[in-house]
């Protein structure tokens, strides 16, 4: 009797150490942690090709697909208002594939924007599928100085 006994809780503990180490694999969702936005180059002149970059001071996970929006306000003039107006640029990425690479954009500063600084806003847009669907957002405000 004893030897059933004992062969029933090892095979119970055999299983129960399986169904832990099931919950173990599940993805967490982690919100990555970013730092300051960095301009190249800074200061920027008209004309030029301008990368903004916001490092990561830490990673995170289980996340499915991240857009970018980035806002810089007041870039441009309407031609038709003339009124200053925001651009929005647009960089989607699968965040938990290709190394988890710090957000970035690239782009051509209008060869008639004038001197000044203009805010810049760096939201990211989380997707993330563990359970049920979770959606979160991360905000980093930063500038360029054109001269």
């Amino acid at each position: 009797m004893n030897k059933h006994l004992t062969i029933i809780l090892l095979l119970f503990t055999t299983l129960s150490v399986g169904f832990v180490a099931c919950d173990d694999e599940k993805q967490e969702y982690i919100r990555p942690q970013f730092g300051a936005m960095t301009v190249n180059p800074s200061p920027a002149h008209p004309g030029d090709s301008v990368e903004l970059i916001v490092p990561h001071k830490a990673k995170g996970n289980g996340i499915a697909a991240t857009s970018y929006y980035w806002t810089v306000q007041a870039l441009c003039t309407d031609p038709v208002t003339h009124q200053a107006k925001d651009t929005l640029m647009v960089v989607q990425d699968n965040y938990d594939g290709y190394g988890k690479c710090d957000p970035r954009v690239k782009f051509l500063l209008p060869a008639s924007t004038a001197p000044g600084t203009y805010p810049v806003i760096m939201r990211a847009s989380f997707s993330c599928y563990i359970g049920n669907v979770l959606f979160d957002e991360a905000t980093v405000n930063g500038r360029i100085t054109v001269e």
